[in-house]
């Protein structure tokens, strides 16, 4: 997540099992200008195709996915997010959703130049 990721600072996988469902992931990020810590947990795993994720701790309720789907002009991903704050992350939530809109496909263009190199 770190290398793709410009605003996760640290990701480090909780226990030592090969990546599949159940896998936490403790995740220190800056958002905002703050550190926040959070842990995801792999709801399901299909590699190559589907995973998603749930947020078991941190100051947001996440629930995502990533769907990758091939075809002839190359590789598709779907990736799709919600979210809850309590407070003034509540408050705030127009402002955050276009945040983390532009967050995601920072990164996305990110992660495709880095795969795209080692082709």
């Amino acid at each position: 997540m770190p290398e793709w990721q410009t605003d996760v600072l640290e990701a480090t996988t909780v226990g030592d099992q090969p990546i599949g469902p159940d896998t936490k992931v403790r995740v220190r990020r800056q958002f905002m200008g703050q550190n926040v810590n959070l842990t995801l947990e792999t709801m399901e795993f299909k590699p190559g195709e589907r995973f998603s994720f749930a947020s078991e701790s941190g100051p947001i309720t996440l629930n995502g996915s990533v769907a990758v789907s091939r075809h002839e002009q190359g590789t598709s991903v779907t990736f799709t997010v919600s979210g809850e704050g309590s407070g003034l992350l509540m408050l705030a939530g127009p402002f955050i959703e276009q945040i983390v809109r532009q967050e995601t496909i920072d990164n996305a263009l990110n992660l495709k130049r880095i795969l795209e190199s080692r082709q």
